[in-house]
């Protein structure tokens, strides 16, 4: 005897929530889909001891993600299930600048600037809705998420330790633009009035700060 024929003659032992089994099954039905076409220039130019390397980047992103929402009565009861597009397209520019100066055979200082990005997760971006009864919340998706950008900062010393390999000791900097945060806000109307709904969006800035120690060792 199966589990499944076991479940099917005894219902009264296997209770099936149809309105908890849809809610689960579509919020987690989707497709996401995202295209990143990237291209990338460099020049490198050494003078005496110094060494200047240019970079630039460029990444150009399309997305086109489905999601389902859930369609409720007046009483929480599954109602139907509304298919929803989230989808947008951007261009990012990402230039870098290093500057290494040889102090001497074995010792250099190096400065760098890069500009990054750090893309949304995938699971953020679909439009979709999760209900959390037990305590009282719901989870939406976010399809205007942005991805979030930094200008990095370092400043770095390096020792080459021959023949074991090269330490790096400096501080690095990065300022934050758009970071991408979860936040809960309590709903107010509708269905799931006093409930809390926690979505990820974009704030406005953040800064991290701190202190950097790296070795490599080549095998």
């Amino acid at each position: 005897m199966t589990i499944s024929s076991v479940v099917c003659a005894n219902p009264a032992l296997f209770p099936h929530d149809f309105n908890t089994s849809m809610l689960k099954k579509t919020s987690n039905n989707d497709e996401p889909d995202a295209r990143v076409a990237a291209g990338y220039l460099m020049n490198t130019l050494n003078f005496g001891r110094g060494r200047l390397q240019t970079g630039l980047r460029f990444e150009a992103t399309n997305e086109d993600n489905l999601g389902y929402i859930v369609v409720n009565d007046a009483n929480g009861n599954f109602v139907s299930s509304n298919p929803v597009r989230g989808n947008g397209s951007y261009l990012d520019v990402l230039p870098s600048v290093q500057v290494r100066f040889r102090l001497t055979d074995s010792a250099a200082i190096r400065a760098v600037y890069g500009r990054g990005l750090s893309r949304p997760n995938f699971g953020d971006l679909i439009p979709f809705l999760q209900i959390d009864d037990q305590r009282n919340q719901i989870s939406v998706g976010n399809p205007k998420l942005a991805p979030e950008h930094a200008n990095d900062y370092d400043l770095l010393y390096e020792q080459s330790l021959k023949p074991l390999g090269i330490i790096q000791a400096g501080f690095f900097y990065k300022d934050l633009s758009s970071p991408i945060v979860s936040i809960r806000t309590p709903v107010a109307t509708g269905v799931y009035a006093w409930f809390n709904q926690a979505q990820s969006v974009n704030a406005g800035s953040a800064h991290v700060a701190g202190v950097e120690v790296s070795y490599e060792h080549q095998l």
